[in-house]
């Protein structure tokens, strides 16, 4: 993580820092900004955590770093996934087992208690119509697939109501269609 200048948040706020009109206005208009677009409900939504000041990560000042005693709570699987990838990537024998076929790729393993608590809440065909949990959803997989995942959502529901227009235009094209004098010559 220190190599990596992997960001970190810190356990506490710069005093007299954060508390100013316009944090509290910007972060209020971002949130409000992305239940409109998103329309994912915000209040699972780790939000101290996002409002920290965060450093790059050193070793030396562990302690001065958000949940630094609880060994499963400080990086979250996104950031494992990157550190483990970084870290086979630096081995001479994984890049040579890349080159020569005997390996495709490498993927971690998965943080099972929050890949079955995004598989109840989201990734089911019956859950269609539920709206995306966007933090739990970064929390695991890393904020660009989330970002990813989130977009479709956004651009999926903007799509259905075109499509139920289109439907009724072909349906009202097929119901005149007989009537028409132009489509009879």
């Amino acid at each position: 993580a220190e190599a990596s200048r992997l960001e970190m948040p810190l356990a506490q706020q710069l005093d007299g820092e954060g508390d100013d009109a316009a944090s509290a206005a910007s972060s209020k208009v971002s949130v409000s900004c992305l239940k409109s677009v998103a329309g994912a409900p915000l209040e699972d939504c780790n939000q101290d955590r996002d409002r920290l000041y965060s450093a790059p990560f050193q070793k030396a000042r562990l302690e001065l770093f958000l949940n630094s005693e609880d060994q499963e709570k400080f990086f979250t699987p996104a950031q494992r996934s990157l550190l483990l990838y970084e870290a086979l990537a630096l081995l001479p024998e994984f890049s040579g087992c890349l080159a020569s076929g005997a390996l495709a790729d490498c993927y971690p393993m998965h943080s099972e208690p929050e890949r079955e608590n995004l598989v109840r809440s989201w990734a089911t065909a019956k859950h269609w119509w539920r709206l995306q949990p966007m933090e739990p959803m970064r929390r695991y997989l890393g904020e660009k697939i989330a970002m990813y995942f989130v977009w479709l959502g956004f651009y999926n529901k903007w799509l259905v109501p075109l499509a139920a227009l289109g439907c009724l235009a072909f349906f009202y094209g097929l119901a005149t269609v007989a009537g028409d004098a132009t489509a009879d010559e």
